[in-house]
């Protein structure tokens, strides 16, 4: 049996004692001991932008972020996956990794001084945390500096 309870403004972190009771045609009980104390959850916290690896050259591309540690980054809850999204200039985004703990990611194929735009966000329980920053790497060998849009 579940009953929820939509008229509460919880914030997160909040502590919450849960408490039962049983009726039926004859009356109620008395409340029970507290059966349950919880913290609000959440979904992650916005990821900070990804950073340019050291992998990057002519035709690929490395990608690595940070991951989320602590609670309030988390949500209270363990993050169970990243989701990194990249766009060719073109303004239609496509996930390159999902569903994984992995903190790099590379591409291979890439079009010499293409300018190619990435963002990630973190997941756990409760869904996708926002995106990060959007950052434009370009696939070169000579160090290229990162644009924040």
């Amino acid at each position: 049996m579940s009953y929820v309870i939509e008229s509460l403004k919880l914030e997160f972190n909040q502590t919450i004692a849960i408490r039962v009771l049983a009726k039926n045609k004859l009356g109620q009980g008395q409340y029970s001991q507290i059966v349950e104390s919880v913290r609000v959850r959440t979904v992650p916290t916005i990821m900070q932008p990804v950073n340019r690896g050291d992998q990057t050259t002519e035709t690929q591309i490395e990608v690595n972020w940070l991951a989320l540690s602590s609670e309030a980054e988390i949500g209270n809850s363990p993050i169970l996956s990243y989701q990194l999204v990249w766009d060719k200039a073109t303004g239609t985004a496509n996930i390159v990794a999902s569903n994984t703990m992995q903190l790099t990611k590379l591409l291979i194929g890439l079009t010499l001084g293409q300018d190619y735009k990435f963002k990630v966000c973190a997941r756990n329980i409760y869904g996708c945390g926002p995106y990060s920053q959007t950052v434009i790497i370009r696939a070169s060998s000579i160090p290229d500096t990162m644009n924040i849009v």
